[in-house]
């Protein structure tokens, strides 16, 4: 659709974590569409995902003003403001009004925030990436700024951390979203139960650049390597991929590697676990990585553990993209059967389901694997065409242009 012209907001950008906000951009840019994008965070990180610079995407970024933490400071930029976007005076005033924005008024954060979106530009649609951006956008759309029709991809803490929701918190964003985007089934399910209407909901799998994630050597046939990517958070269940792995190491005295790439409020106490179980020679925490990096981990990988549980913080794992990764890149999966994981993967055909936290179940699955080099291939194989057919980019942004067109068209 060129001549098409987004914003895409985001609360933080470019982040290395948040690849689908990287492949919606490109996607998007691929098609011809014209992106800007708006962000009230930088990540600060030195490494950046390739496509970030090879799409030239910081240099479209507009970030927040910078907002001093000092009382003082931040005053005067303030008045700065105030002094630089005369023309914005209403949606100005909006945010110091302390019956609507209470506190938030009085520390000036919601005037920062807003300035972000002081511009001349137009755009025919305004995208948003998780729901509590979104509320805000929402918010700021009712004092005047970024009017066009608003879109938002849920992502799934935004509905499921207890620590964040709260009743009603999405009130605007109910009223005046035009489409919302579930990332899976359960996904819309939350969404059901929050309180939106589903006339507006679709499925859309989040995406990702078949093209990239494809394999080009062999694997090695032993040692037998494992990989775990993601947060070093409760709801990922790293904890239960350790204590199944020393368990199969004590039964069956298998050889392996075990990788896992992350960082997190868990880091330590996994270590702990690790030497606890006396795992230290068989396991790496390898830290944050690159998509580069993840590619080539999952390349020498013979399978990938995504032991994920529902978290007391309210947390799940929604849908989790690098399900699809492995995938794509020919490795199987073995999985827990809760939130949108079931969704991501066919059992027994690209991968294994198991029960969360079940420690004996990951075991089976693993030991099936193991012993099983050929069988390792032929599911490898049948997971690349089954993330061809639903979870590459550029059909999900064909599919995404007929969602654009039809909000136009209304």
């Amino acid at each position: 659709m060129r001549g098409l012209r987004v914003a895409v907001v985001a609360e933080t950008f470019p982040k290395l974590s948040e690849t689908f906000v990287v492949n919606h951009v490109k996607g998007l840019m691929d098609a011809g569409v014209e992106v800007d994008i708006y962000a009230f965070h930088g990540q600060g990180e030195e490494r950046v995902n390739g496509f970030v610079t090879a799409y030239g995407m910081q240099g479209r970024t507009r970030y927040k003003p910078f907002e001093p933490l000092a009382k003082l400071p931040r005053a005067q930029g303030a008045l700065r403001i105030l002094a630089r976007h005369p023309a914005y005076l209403g949606p100005l005033l909006r945010s110091l009004d302390p019956i609507s924005q209470g506190l938030e008024a009085f520390r000036l954060h919601r005037l920062y925030e807003a300035a972000t979106f002081f511009t001349a530009r137009r755009y025919d649609l305004v995208h948003c990436h998780f729901g509590i951006t979104a509320e805000k956008m929402a918010r700021f759309q009712g004092w005047g700024l970024m009017q066009a029709p608003l879109v938002t991809s849920f992502h799934g803490y935004e509905l499921d951390d207890l620590s964040v929701v709260l009743p009603g918190m999405y009130r605007h964003l109910q009223t005046r979203g035009r489409l919302h985007i579930a990332n899976s089934g359960y996904t819309r399910q939350r969404l059901a139960e929050h309180g939106f209407d589903l006339r507006r909901v679709v499925v859309e799998p989040v995406s990702l650049d078949t093209d990239f994630f494809s394999r080009r050597k062999e694997r090695a046939v032993k040692p037998f390597r494992i990989l775990s990517v993601g947060r070093l958070v409760a709801f990922k269940g790293v904890e239960f991929a350790l204590r199944a792995l020393a368990r199969a190491r004590d039964d069956m005295g298998m050889d392996f590697e075990y990788t896992v790439v992350g960082t997190g409020p868990l880091d330590a106490h996994l270590r702990s676990i690790i030497h606890q179980l006396g795992l230290q020679q068989q396991v790496r925490m390898v830290g944050d990585r690159t998509p580069e990096e993840v590619r080539e981990h999952l390349e020498a990988s013979h399978v990938l553990l995504h032991t994920g549980i529902h978290a007391e913080d309210g947390r799940v794992e929604n849908q989790g993209l690098v399900l699809q990764e492995a995938q794509c890149m020919e490795v199987p999966v073995v999985a827990s059967d809760i939130g949108g994981m079931p969704e991501g993967l066919r059992d027994g055909e690209t991968g294994f389901l198991v029960p969360q936290r079940d420690v004996e179940a990951i075991v089976d699955r693993i030991r099936i694997l193991y012993a099983d080099p050929e069988r390792v291939g032929r599911m490898g194989r049948a997971g690349r065409r089954f993330v061809e057919g639903r979870y590459d980019i550029a059909g999900a942004t064909t599919r995404l242009l007929h969602h654009y067109a039809s909000i136009l068209s209304r």
